[in-house]
C-alpha cells in the first residue's frame, strides 16, 4: 500500500501475503529492508496501522523524518526518530505525500481540492497558491531542487525557484511515479505504455517495460 526508498533502505507498509495471515498481523505498520527486500525488520505500529503512502527524508540531526498517511481515518502521522515513535497530525483526504527537498520538516500533500503544504511536520496544512492540480508528485533534489508532479490529464509540471512550468506529458493514466536525482535525474512512470523513463521532465520518454 505504501513504498519508499532512501539511500538503500526500503520502507514499506500494507498487508502480508494472505497465506501468512495466521502468523502475521493484518496491518504491517512500518517495516524496512536494507538488503533489497531479502529480509524485513518491523520498526513500529505492527498490527495497528496500514499506511497508504509513506514519505521519508534525512533530518539535520541524522535521524530520518517519516510521514505516513493513515487512510483508515485520513490522518497524517509523523516521526522524527526514523519511524520509532509517531505523532498525529492533520486529517485530510490525500493521494500522495512528499517531503520538501530543502526541509525535512516540510511535507506536501495532493488532495482533490489542490496541492497543500505543511511547515510543521504535518500538524497543519494550507493550500499552495498557484499550484497546478497534480495528484502524483515527488521532490527534486540537486541543482534543479523543487517539485515534479503529474496532473489528471497526464501533464508533467515542475516547480523550481517558486515558479511552475509544464515540461511534458505522459501517455494516458499514470498509476505510479517516482523521481531519482542520482546518478542522473530520471522521472519514472507507470502509464498506458508500461514503465517509462524521462531525463528531461517528460519532454521525451523511453519505455523500459511495455504493457
Amino acid at each position: 500500500m505504501a513504498f519508499a526508498m532512501l539511500d538503500g533502505q526500503i520502507s514499506f507498509s500494507g498487508h502480508p501475503d494472505p497465506r501468512d495471515l495466521d502468523t502475521s498481523p493484518a496491518n504491517l505498520g512500518l517495516i524496512t529492508s536494507t538488503d533489497t527486500a531479502q529480509t524485513w525488520q518491523n520498526v513500529s505500529l505492527s498490527g495497528e496501522v496500514d499506511f497508504h503512502d509513506i514519505a521519508v527524508a534525512p533530518a539535520a540531526d541524522g535521524e530520518l523524518n517519516f510521514y505516513g498517511y493513515r487512510a483508515a481515518d485520513g490522518v497524517v502521522m509523523a516521526s522524527g526518530d526514523s519511524g520509532t515513535t509517531w505523532s498525529l497530525g492533520a486529517t485530510l483526504i490525500a493521494r500522495d505525500l512528499t517531503v520538501d527537498a530543502g526541509s525535512a520538516d516540510t511535507v506536501y500533500a495532493t488532495t482533490e481540492d489542490g496541492l497543500m503544504v505543511s511547515g510543521d511536520r504535518g500538524a497543519t496544512f494550507a493550500f499552495v497558491e498557484g499550484a497546478p492540480p497534480v495528484y502524483l508528485f515527488e521532490a527534486v533534489y540537486g541543482a534543479d531542487a523543487g517539485l515534479v508532479g503529474i496532473d489528471l490529464t497526464g501533464n508533467v509540471w515542475v516547480r523550481s525557484g517558486g515558479t511552475w512550468r509544464q515540461s511534458g506529458s505522459t501517455a494516458g493514466e499514470v498509476e505510479a511515479m517516482t523521481f531519482a536525482a542520482a546518478p542522473t535525474s530520471v522521472l519514472v512512470v507507470a502509464d498506458d505504455r508500461g514503465v517509462s523513463v524521462s531525463s528531461d521532465f517528460g519532454a521525451t520518454w523511453r519505455t523500459l517495460v511495455a504493457r
